[in-house]
């Protein structure tokens, strides 16, 4: 009798071991995770034919006997196949050793036949649903060029610093150890999320002079974007693009004229300008019409800033006032940009000559009261550009004479110089981006004229 039931346990045991075994197919996306390997812990380890493995192993403790996924094309899903009988089985997915999901465990029948299981993002219940993002940390420094801000004075005690996300909008000093007036600010470790499908984080923020949001960069918030740790290019303060600052023109005087005629007057009976330059409301500049005939007007002298962002306000520019408003200042072709805060400004680029400029709209249009922007009886002319918007290109028909001048994008940079041009003047788009510029002519006089233009 003992034979017999040594004989007969030896069976069940060969039974056991020879077992029909199916291929399960296990896949993880690690994309989201930011982790570089990939472990499946479970109860199906010890069932396993290659009988390598242990159950519930996280890769810690025992690593040589943990379930490791393997990426051979690298793109963040992370594969295993195991051999195993017929039964039930829990598992769950570690990103790199001890890191486990939070999801509950995981389950799958094995019935005869192979299995395929779904793919699952890392910590997420529902297969083929991922995060668009994962969780980083990355060094990062911001550049910034003053060598062209007006009034900007460190001798005087002057600081620039940088306010965004980074710092919840708070601002940090930038630091110039070189003295050539590019500051710097560099965050360690900075928390960020990085997009999966282009590899890059980013946050927004803005320069300001002396902590002041009145003299903050002007327009929309600046995007800041990198992949890796980084040491971001120069940009000069005010402008979009990276790059260093762009020459500026000398000083000169700037005249406002705004046409009120076709207004209410406000309750005071009174007109404001208010801009970049007056540090918007708090500097408020009141304009005056002198002669009664609706039009006022306030001359500014020895206006430094290349860009000119403003708006005029019908009555003291408080809760009593009202500021202009109109879709035509960033529509196509308009006299103006979008701010970044649910509104517009008008925008005007000083020429590169440095002659003095009359600006003339009338209240709340793109309308000018005698050719919008003067400086000169050149500068009176319209130019027209055909078509405008553009497209791949755009003919300009010339006044008599001879032209010299260049092209500008919305940061100042000169993007297009134009030599000895005459009768026609063809602009190719030529790499150039969606979005709007400005043609700066100078004829035979010395004369200048500019003229906006949209590329899209």
């Amino acid at each position: 009798m003992k034979k017999l039931y040594a004989f007969a346990l030896l069976m069940g045991s060969s039974a056991f071991a020879m077992a029909q075994t199916y291929a399960v197919d296990f896949a993880v996306d690690l994309n989201a995770s930011g982790a570089d390997s990939a472990i499946i812990a479970g109860d199906f380890a010890a069932a396993d034919a290659s009988g390598l493995y242990t159950n519930w192993n996280d890769g810690v403790g025992n690593p040589d006997s943990a379930v490791v996924a393997s990426d051979p094309d690298m793109d963040g899903i992370w594969t295993f196949t195991a051999n195993l009988p017929d039964g039930s089985y829990q598992y769950k997915y570690l990103a790199n050793a001890g890191g486990w999901e939070s999801v509950a465990n995981r389950t799958f029948t094995v019935s005869g036949g192979a299995v395929q299981l779904d793919t699952f993002c890392y910590d997420v219940v529902t297969p083929g649903l991922c995060p668009s993002t994962y969780a980083d940390t990355l060094d990062v420094t911001i550049q910034i060029d003053m060598s062209t801000v007006c009034g900007f004075d460190p001798s005087a005690g002057d600081i620039v610093d940088f306010a965004g996300e980074p710092n919840g909008w708070s601002g940090d000093t930038m630091a110039d150890p070189d003295g050539d007036l590019i500051y710097e600010v560099t965050y360690l470790d900075l928390p960020v999320q990085v997009d999966i499908a282009s590899g890059l984080a980013s946050f927004q923020g803005k320069c300001r002079i002396n902590s002041d949001w009145g003299s903050s960069e002007g327009g929309a918030n600046r995007v800041f974007e990198f992949g890796t740790d980084t040491i971001l290019a120069v940009r000069c303060y005010g402008a979009f693009a990276y790059g260093a600052c762009t020459p500026i023109p000398d000083p000169a005087t700037v005249t406002f004229r705004v046409d009120m005629n076709a207004e209410v007057p406000a309750p005071d009976g009174k007109v404001f300008i208010i801009g970049d330059f007056t540090q918007w409301q708090a500097g408020a500049l009141e304009m005056l019409d002198p002669d009664g005939d609706g039009v006022y007007e306030v001359v500014v002298p020895n206006f430094c800033p290349p860009e000119i962002y403003w708006k005029f306000t019908n009555g003291t520019p408080d809760s009593t006032g009202t500021i202009e408003e109109s879709a035509d200042f960033s529509d196509i072709g308009g006299c103006g940009v979008d701010n970044g805060s649910f509104s517009d400004n008008r925008y005007l680029m000083r020429p590169m000559d440095g002659n003095d400029v009359i600006v003339e709209f009338a209240f709340n249009t793109c309308n000018g009261i005698q050719g919008g922007v003067s400086v000169d009886e050149f500068s009176n002319e319209t130019i027209f550009l055909n078509p405008n918007p553009m497209t791949d290109r755009a003919t300009v028909e010339l006044p008599e004479g001879t032209f010299n001048g260049h092209i500008i994008d919305l940061s100042g940079r000169v993007v297009r110089s134009i030599d000895n041009a005459s009768n026609e003047l063809v602009i190719e788009r030529d790499g150039l981006n969606n979005g709007i510029y400005m043609l700066v002519l100078t004829n035979d006089k010395g004369e200048t004229n500019t003229t906006k233009f949209v590329i899209r």
